[in-house]
């Protein structure tokens, strides 16, 4: 079992697969290529796999930069809380922020709806572009000519590795997340990082978890 955050857990069951509780880790709202990262860096981090670790991120810096994902994995999908209608009369009125989501439901032209749900995914050069002004839908990506941003994900990227900082040293974390090829990487000398977490906590876990507790971390 891992603990992230109080009530923020992730349990490596016996048939491999990860069960998590709490958002601190992932939610919803991440990208599905986030998702799927940020849980095979939790299955290497509860068997101790630092090369494994490594390994996830350079591969999927990789694919990345080679445009090997389809838009499904890198598009985000959010739900249209407002109308439209509300939302233009409140980004006219300075009440809100534009968001990308109902920008793309505006510029498709289709009569979106409140509760509809909006696949968009972030295009341009720059990583720190304002993802309202370079956006599109998801269904108007082209394979044959991709134009996601690929320095925006390569950002996003090393922005979700930052949740796996606490669990090393700055030196040891800088090696393992990172594109560095002018040394071969080895995991010799890196430890995972552990505090110990209080005795009432502890108790408490184990009566909503009773598996086989693995690596701990608190804050």
């Amino acid at each position: 079992m891992l603990s992230y955050k109080k009530k923020n857990y992730a349990l490596l069951g016996y048939d491999g697969s990860i069960t998590s509780k709490g958002s601190s880790l992932t939610s919803r709202s991440m990208e599905r290529f986030a998702r799927a990262y940020i849980v095979q860096c939790i299955k290497c981090l509860l068997n101790t796999d630092i090369a494994g670790l490594h390994n996830a991120y350079t591969h999927l810096r990789h694919d990345i930069l080679d445009h090997k994902f389809d838009v499904k994995e890198f598009a985000r999908l959010e739900t249209l809380k407002d109308s439209l209608a509300r939302y233009t009369s409140d980004v006219t009125a300075g009440k809100r922020n534009r968001s990308a989501a109902y920008e793309v439901a505006l510029a498709t032209g289709r009569r979106s709806r409140q509760g509809d749900r909006i696949a968009y995914y972030v295009t341009g050069n720059d990583p720190n572009v304002r993802t309202s002004e370079n956006c599109k839908s998801a269904e108007d990506w082209d394979p044959n000519f991709p134009d996601e941003n690929v320095q925006f994900y390569l950002r996003r990227l090393d922005e979700i590795s930052e949740k796996f900082s606490p669990f090393f040293i700055p030196q040891d974390f800088r090696a393992i997340f990172s594109a560095d090829d002018l040394f071969p990487f080895t995991p010799e000398g890196i430890t995972i990082q552990t505090v110990e977490m209080p005795e009432a906590e502890i108790l408490e876990e184990k009566e909503a978890y009773p598996q086989e507790f693995g690596i701990w971390l608190d804050e």
